[in-house]
């Protein structure tokens, strides 16, 4: 019984000294994320294409999104600023930044200039560089399955990516094909796993691709974050001498 109490008090230091060195570990780590300190952050908008949606939102793909100059911010921040390993589903490395308030409703108003659909999403609640290693793809070290963002940023939320280099792949909404769901926080077992090579989508007996965006450089896509999503790549159109992909997120919430 001693044993088992002394035993107990171990575990529950143990749990203490986990909680303050996590404590110390974001601490650090928000004293460490840069500040984008954004040249103009406008979207160029002489581009845009809808993609009809049968519920909910519409998705728009919006090429040539950005300026040479913001490009060229993007990546060399992405060279040069401290990257996180992720800490929210994200499969890969962060980069993360914040927005003034005069930013955001300028980024605002220009999602609502294409569509009044995104004005209930008034709220920025995320901005980062996304990096996946192309080695992390090779080695199937990325979580399997299509999955929503709710548990990151919360339920309600539009995504905006944009493609920062070309590699072969893109960006994907899914349905599951046994139970025709589309959206919501969901785990399906590994029995249900999904490839993200672009060769083996067709064939997978759980998910049908409802949506498919292409990764091409400077493409921005918006869609419902809360719909069933994934990366996906093509390693024959991905050199091996671009080690990652890299794209710019921005998530906004009611």
């Amino acid at each position: 019984m001693k044993r088992f109490v002394i035993l107990a008090g171990v575990m529950v230091l143990l749990a203490c000294i986990f909680c303050m060195t996590w404590r110390s570990v974001r601490t650090y780590v928000a004293r460490r994320t840069p500040v984008l300190s954004l040249p103009p952050f406008l979207l160029q908008l002489t581009n845009v294409q809808r993609r009809h949606s049968a519920k909910g939102l519409h998705s728009y793909v919006i090429d040539d999104s950005f300026s040479t100059s913001f490009l060229e911010y993007l990546s060399k921040a992405a060279e040069t600023f401290p990257r996180l390993k992720d800490v929210s589903g994200f499969p890969g490395e962060k980069i993360i930044f914040t927005m003034t308030p005069s930013e955001e409703k300028q980024f605002l108003q220009q999602l609502i200039s294409i569509d009044p659909q995104f004005e209930p999403y008034n709220t920025v609640v995320l901005v980062f560089i996304g990096i996946i290693q192309r080695d992390t793809v090779v080695d199937k070290t990325i979580p399997p399955n299509p999955h929503t963002d709710d548990n990151a940023v919360g339920d309600d939320t539009v995504a905006l990516m944009s493609y920062l280099n070309t590699v072969g792949g893109g960006t994907a909404l899914f349905e599951h094909k046994l139970n025709k769901t589309a959206a919501g926080t969901i785990q399906y077992p590994e029995s249900h796993e999904f490839s993200f090579e672009t060769k083996d989508i067709p064939g997978n007996l759980y998910w049908r691709m409802t949506k498919r965006f292409e990764n091409k450089k400077n493409r921005t896509i918006l869609f419902d974050s809360t719909h069933l999503h994934s990366g996906f790549f093509d390693l024959t159109a991905w050199p091996e001498s671009v080690f990652e992909r890299r794209t710019f997120n921005v998530f906004l919430k009611r």
